[in-house]
């Protein structure tokens, strides 16, 4: 582990202003609590040896000060002991809890991954029946225009049928279709 210089003064300062406690040996004791944001808002990790809190980045030791919460240097062990061990019992907590969670969201992300397998089937199967449903209204539209078309042959046919040449003759020769006159001069 590397200690910053002024980590180091910090540590001459306000921990072992006579030299003979090395820093490097009492470090090696610590134990890690937790990681969160310093006083700068910058992410690091804080570790404690007894009533000592080492603040670390990147493994680099950026500082080390004494727990004192303003009791007097007993109580504030005692206090450090207390919420030490609260702490200490709250990460195992939190690992155990976390790994209950992992195994389950583990089962959920397989379940989720089968939902989404069996939308996605459902959706292949969706769209292979609209598919199926435009061609049946394709074919229903290409069916009647069939019909239509032979409709509009037999139009042309019957009207060639039923208008024949004396037909005309004596209807488009005598002005207006309404007033068609027979061969005998009756309406």
């Amino acid at each position: 582990m590397n200690f910053t210089a002024h980590c180091l003064k910090r540590w001459e300062e306000r921990i072992d202003p006579e030299g003979q406690l090395p820093i490097e040996n009492v470090f090696k004791d610590a134990v890690y609590i937790w990681r969160g944001e310093n006083l700068d808002g910058k992410a690091a990790d804080y570790y404690i040896s007894g009533d000592i809190v080492f603040v670390v980045n990147n493994g680099t030791v950026l500082t080390a000060y004494k727990v004192d919460y303003g009791f007097g240097e007993e109580i504030d062990r005692e206090v450090c002991s207390r919420l030490f061990d609260e702490v200490l019992q709250l990460n195992k907590d939190i690992d155990h809890e976390s790994s209950k969670v992992e195994k389950e969201c583990s089962e959920l992300k397989l379940e989720l991954d089968r939902t989404n397998d069996e939308i996605a089937a459902l959706l292949a199967k969706v769209n292979h029946l609209n598919s199926k449903k435009n061609r049946l209204k394709e074919r229903i539209k290409e069916l009647q225009r069939g019909v239509e078309s032979l409709m509009s042959v037999r139009d042309c046919q019957a009207k060639k049928l039923v208008f024949c040449v004396s037909w005309k003759m004596e209807n488009i020769g005598s002005g207006t279709r309404n007033n068609v006159k027979g061969k005998n001069g009756k309406k």
